[in-house]
């Protein structure tokens, strides 16, 4: 079997960082080349880091500033010498043969992409939701993307995923941007003459508040914004049949802005101003193709009436509404998790 490279960013994460790197060093697969990107991060996973890479020789890494997610990544791609590619989140963990089943299925399929389900797991959770497929399913590279840009049973996520190494020559992450895989994955996808998808659960990614995905900062929703939109316009002429799918994810994605807008107003007025008029503008063109996969409230209905308006007003009353929402619907408190990847 081919060699993997495993890229593992790794900031702030000392709870979780051992299990996951547990769960790499277990796997069946044995020919791993695992590469620990610590990006300066400020707690003990330097120290866990080392410990590992002296007790494995499998284990390789690398220290560096902190420069982000993104700029992690691309540290490991730039350092990566395997056949095949695979990323893994430092708060997540593996199951023991995933790459075994992924590499299976690219070597059988003749595939460049092979791409596992995964679950959504936090401590609280008894039964955790699956995301993913229910039967093996082989795409070119049209339907790779179409069904990427869907965003049901292929999502955006680079981690539960293993590519030929091949495909990522010359694409790199987007540095200092949160949501980095959106502009990013379908690019890789793009390349594969073909991608394979493969009924098995094999990655656990663990949902904390402290992540970025969960982490609601008004920085990290218009870079979520922005990256749609470069998507978006990178692939609306080759997809027309998924501009609702897309266009609703970016409104979804605007409607947060607004709800977080009032609160950082004077940050929106001196940097924001030019990025808000832009979001209004897409929100005025669009907002009739929006189709929330759940029914909205009035609460909603009404912020989503906002948008078009991209005036200290407008983001009053989408704060307000967002509290009123809060208050009707309240939600269980959340264990706190480390310090988001910044």
């Amino acid at each position: 079997m081919k060699t993997i490279s495993v890229i593992i960013p790794v900031y702030g994460v000392e709870p979780y960082l051992r299990r996951c790197l547990d769960s790499v060093a277990a796997q069946t697969c044995r020919d791993l080349e695992i590469l620990l990107v610590d990006d300066g991060s400020p707690d003990g996973c330097p120290a866990i880091c080392d410990e590992y890479a002296a007790g494995d020789s499998r284990f390789r890494v690398i220290h560096k500033e902190n420069g982000g997610l993104s700029d992690a990544r691309n540290a490991g791609l730039a350092a990566a010498t395997g056949e095949y590619i695979g990323f893994v989140d430092s708060d997540d963990w593996l199951e023991p043969d995933m790459y075994e089943r992924l590499a299976e299925a690219l070597e059988r399929t003749g595939s460049e992409v092979a791409v596992c389900n995964f679950r959504c797991a936090d401590e609280r959770l008894e039964e955790p939701p699956i995301t993913g497929v229910d039967r093996e399913t082989i795409l070119d590279r049209d339907g790779a993307v179409r069904l990427l840009l869907r965003d049901k049973q292929l999502q955006n996520y680079v981690w539960n995923k293993l590519y030929a190494a091949a495909l990522w020559d010359g694409v790199r992450f987007p540095a200092g941007k949160a949501f980095e895989d959106i502009d990013t994955t379908w690019r890789v996808l793009d390349r594969a003459q073909r991608t394979v998808l493969i009924p098995y659960v094999g990655y656990n990614y663990f949902v904390r508040s402290g992540g970025i995905v969960q982490s609601r900062s008004i920085q990290n929703e218009i870079d979520c914004v922005e990256q749609g939109l470069a998507r978006y316009e990178a692939l609306i002429g080759r997809f027309p049949e998924c501009a609702a799918a897309m266009e609703s994810g970016i409104l979804h994605t605007i409607n947060k802005v607004w709800g977080l807008a009032w609160e950082n107003r004077a940050l929106v007025k001196e940097r924001y101003g030019q990025k808000m008029a832009r979001f209004a503008a897409f929100a005025r063109e669009h907002l009739s193709s929006y189709a929330p996969e759940e029914p909205l409230g009035i609460t909603g209905r009404l912020t989503l009436r906002l948008l078009p308006y991209a005036r200290p007003w407008a983001y009053g009353l989408a704060h307000a509404l967002n509290r009123l929402y809060l208050w009707k619907h309240p939600s269980p408190e959340r264990e706190g998790g480390a310090d988001e990847h910044p």
